[in-house]
């Protein structure tokens, strides 16, 4: 591709800019990726400034938690032990979306193709890593409210927001990803 480009700007001009259109395309890409992304936001990216290779594992950490423990005048501090588990994750999944988009299809459509199909392929991609993440929940099957084809009624989200606090889940910033058919049925309850 760059050495088309090469090819057309010589052929027009004597500026050599093509070191900045894969640049350019990426950026635009990936801000048009940003706004599809569902579930990739919500996932703890603490760790991505040291990891960014395909192959890589990341070791992960959560804290442990305290109790609070009642003291009377004089009596001792209890000392409580800090602990932490861990977890790993593994940097092996990849997608792409490659496309080929000429200037005779420019020419030959009545608008710019670029801008509707890099946000075709944007929404193609988010969808595929949502996938990847959403697959991770087979791992926490024991902290589920429900089964699959379970009616989401007002009971069934206390339920969950039971199961989410017993866990030590923070309350702030709990969300709950549902697919269109949940969601009708969430749109019914009048709270929701």
């Amino acid at each position: 591709m760059k050495k088309a480009f090469s090819r057309i700007l010589d052929w027009y001009t004597n500026n050599d800019l093509v070191a900045l259109i894969p640049e350019w395309w990426a950026l635009e890409s990936l801000l048009e990726l940003e706004k599809q992304l569902v579930i990739l936001p919500l996932v703890n990216r603490d760790y991505d400034k040291y990891f960014a290779e395909a192959g890589n594992v990341v070791n992960l950490n959560r804290t442990g938690n305290f109790t609070a423990i009642r003291k009377q005048k004089g009596d001792k501090v209890t000392v409580q032990a800090a602990n932490a588990s861990a977890d790993t994750v593994m940097l092996n999944q990849h997608f792409h979306v490659s496309y080929s988009l000429d200037d005779q299809d420019e020419r030959a459509t009545m608008g710019e193709l670029r801008p509707k199909y890099i946000t075709k392929a944007a929404i193609a991609i988010a969808e595929a890593l949502d996938m990847v993440i959403v697959g991770e929940a087979y791992n926490f099957l024991g902290n589920a409210a429900g089964m699959i084809g379970d009616t989401l009624d007002d009971q069934y989200v206390r339920d969950l927001a039971e199961i989410f606090t017993r866990n030590n889940c923070p309350r702030a910033g709990r969300n709950c990803i549902v697919g269109p058919a949940s969601e009708n049925q969430l749109l019914g309850i009048d709270r929701f």
